[in-house]
């Protein structure tokens, strides 16, 4: 590997949770059992985006509270709004990265389908959580969107385009 960063023990304390674990690498397989290896650059581009879509919010902050600006610039909207769509790409790339990296093996008959199954206990717990959170987040759209339309009305909209010198409406109509 080029420019890794190695922590002496973790892998092992990672896959077994002992400090003694051994773990076996893809060097330890013949060449063509392995997984394609382009799932390495998928989760190069997962973490890449992810690390991104965590730096987008501390931009806006500084933006505001260090620099003291009171509007943002274009190229900051349109980041904005490219932050969705990536965030998308992200959880796709992750779960191409999962199946796939996992999938050959299944295959091959190195790995179980049982073993490639989740053994994490209490998903119940996890699947009714994220249905509330999802609830949550919902209820607190929808309470977003009626107090700014409550504290924004069209009139509002259309005396700031009037003042803008902006034309609503065509004279070809």
């Amino acid at each position: 590997m080029k420019w890794d960063i190695e922590i002496p023990w973790a892998l092992s304390f990672l896959a077994g949770n002992s400090f003694d674990t051994v773990v076996k690498g893809l060097n330890d397989y013949p060449e063509e059992l392995w997984p394609p290896l382009f799932v390495h650059t998928l989760f190069n581009a997962m973490v890449g985006i992810g690390s991104l879509l965590i730096m987008v919010p501390i931009l806006v902050l500084a933006w505001i509270k260090f620099l003291k600006k009171a509007h943002y610039p274009r190229w900051m909207l349109w980041g904005l709004v490219t932050t969705g769509p990536l965030a998308v790409l992200a959880i796709e790339f992750g779960w191409i990265f999962a199946c796939t990296g996992r999938q050959p093996w299944v295959i091959y008959h190195i790995l179980s389908t049982a073993e490639s199954a989740t053994t994490a206990t209490n998903l119940s717990t996890l699947f009714v959580s994220f249905i509330i959170v999802y609830i949550i987040l919902g209820i607190a759209v929808v309470f977003v969107l009626l107090y700014f339309f409550r504290k924004n009305t069209e009139m509002d909209d259309i005396e700031r385009a009037e003042k803008k010198g902006i034309p609503l409406f065509s004279s070809n109509s």
